[in-house]
């Protein structure tokens, strides 16, 4: 209604919200204004509603048609600064059309699990029984630590049968996908989900590993497992109580608590010994998306290779390495690269000097940076160091221990063989000094 008038309407009547295809319209529109012909457009006060006028009376009925307004006359009270221009309003329809979310594209993993236990399969380390792999979302856990094992993770643990978790797995709306691998072709069946199966309630678990990251994107990833007590037997070792190779027990241990926990290991105090222990991390699961090209990590730029000349004196001198090589230095191969006879360090755990000669078999200890080494150049000259800037931190060693000698001759240092020896006989080596007349053995 315009309100300055007694009967004026703006209208806009049966405009199409929708194409001739069911598609939803979205339009701008002019309207123009209406008298509704139930009031005579007498213009009184006492007969228009909107302020100033407020007016409650009604006009005798002119005729009951809708018609254009003629607007305003301005003969009466309501002057004609109320009148107005065509169109009178305008009217403008959006179409807000609430899309169905997009279901994202499925995504196929490769898996694969490494047995990380050494040994020869039934005389030492760990044999896995057929795993199983689910992917779930929330609302799906086949068992954590700390938590009492289900009977389905019971029967895996125990006997390796991993069918009872798919099953539950299957009957879960969480869970997406089962992947469960039959057992080996003979029929054995190995304890796990994946479990170690020289142990009767060992198991490996992975529980709840993101594949997608925050913003949805697939994940790559490895990560080292470690093994697990399923809680649901006694660990007492005995054979008939192991199903592994080369045990085949088929008998339960009393239950020993009912509570997933990581697993002590082997005891090796009863029928399995203690080669069929093993270290953590027990497995490792790599994976990785198939057919998904993974964001590449930009390439940082390589250290700049510098090169710094160094004069060394013919004989004793005392250096450190200016930079830091792509191959690391030993004791061995810094000798030939200089030029070397003898290296000496200081060893400043036992305050004592450590010495390497040029026709001693081995590497040697390894030359690292931030610290000083004593060599013997016989032919001096310039030596070439290539590398980059070092980048490691050394912590404050105490100072090289004091020593009193009759001359300038303060570092002495011998290597050799002994030939044609004699088993559980010793020997003692002399050295004598012929310059000084000091004599050593040892």
């Amino acid at each position: 209604m315009l309100v300055e008038t007694n009967d004026g309407i703006v209208l806009g009547n049966s405009l199409p919200l929708f194409d001739e295809d069911g598609n939803p319209l979205s339009f701008t529109m002019d309207l123009i204004s209406y008298d509704a012909g139930t009031e005579d457009n007498n213009e009184l006060a006492t007969h228009v509603p909107g302020p100033p006028f407020d007016g409650m009376e009604r006009a005798p009925t002119e005729g009951g048609v809708i018609a254009l307004h003629p607007g305003i006359a301005g003969t009466a009270d309501v002057g004609a600064a109320f009148g107005w221009t065509e169109p009178t309003a305008t009217v403008t329809v959006e179409a807000i059309v609430e899309m169905p979310p997009m279901e994202p594209e499925p995504v196929e993993f490769e898996v694969m699990l490494t047995n990380l236990t050494t040994g020869v399969p039934a005389q030492g380390g760990q044999i896995f029984s057929p795993p199983i792999l689910v992917t779930h979302g929330h609302g799906f856990s086949i068992g954590a630590s700390g938590e009492a094992a289900s009977p389905e993770l019971t029967a895996l643990a125990e006997t390796g049968n991993n069918m009872p978790v798919a099953v539950l797995a299957g009957g879960s709306d969480a869970v997406g996908g089962i992947v469960a691998f039959p057992a080996p072709p003979d029929g054995v069946v190995l304890p796990g989900g994946s479990v170690s199966a020289m142990t009767n309630d060992g198991i490996v678990l992975a529980n709840s590993l993101p594949l997608f990251d925050e913003d949805g994107n697939a994940r790559s990833f490895t990560m080292d497992l470690i093994s697990y007590d399923a809680g649901t037997e006694d660990n007492n070792e005995l054979a008939t109580h192991v199903p592994g190779p080369p045990f085949g027990g088929g008998e339960r241990a009393p239950t020993e608590g009912g509570v997933i926990a990581p697993h002590p290991g082997i005891a090796g105090t009863a029928d399995v010994g203690a080669t069929f222990g093993w270290a953590e991390p027990t497995a490792r699961v790599t994976v990785a998306p198939v057919g998904v090209e993974m964001p590449v990590e930009p390439e940082l730029p390589p250290e700049p290779t510098h090169m710094f000349e160094m004069g060394l004196a013919a004989g004793l001198n005392m250096i450190s390495l200016p930079l830091m090589p792509a191959e690391p230095y030993t004791a061995s191969s810094f000798a030939a690269a200089i030029g070397a006879t003898v290296v000496i360090q200081l060893d400043t755990a036992m305050q004592q000097f450590v010495g390497f000669t040029a026709d001693q078999e081995g590497d040697g200890f390894p030359i690292e940076g931030g610290k000083g080494y004593i060599v013997n150049v016989p032919g001096g000259g310039m030596v070439t160091f290539t590398g980059t800037a070092w980048g490691n931190t050394v912590e404050d060693a105490a100072a090289a221990p004091g020593i009193q000698l009759p001359s300038t001759t303060w570092a002495f240092v011998v290597s050799g063989d002994l030939l044609e020896t004699e088993a559980g006989v010793s020997y003692t080596v002399v050295a004598k000094n012929h310059r000084t007349g000091e004599v050593e053995q040892g």
